[in-house]
């Protein structure tokens, strides 16, 4: 009884550990857009601002 409360306590955390996991790599992926993002449009600037200029 004791080994399968153990089994069932290391089940849990496993899967909170993969819920925070997929939690993390969730956030990193929008940071990762939302660089693109900001990073896309600063270069779209940049060509419109150049444009003018010349």
């Amino acid at each position: 009884m004791e080994t399968q409360k153990l089994s069932s306590a290391s089940v849990e955390s496993q899967r909170s550990a993969r819920i925070d996991l997929i939690s993390f790599l969730e956030r990193t992926e929008s940071m990762e857009n939302s660089f693109y993002n900001a990073t896309n449009a600063e270069n779209k600037n940049a060509v419109h601002v150049q444009g003018a200029i010349s």
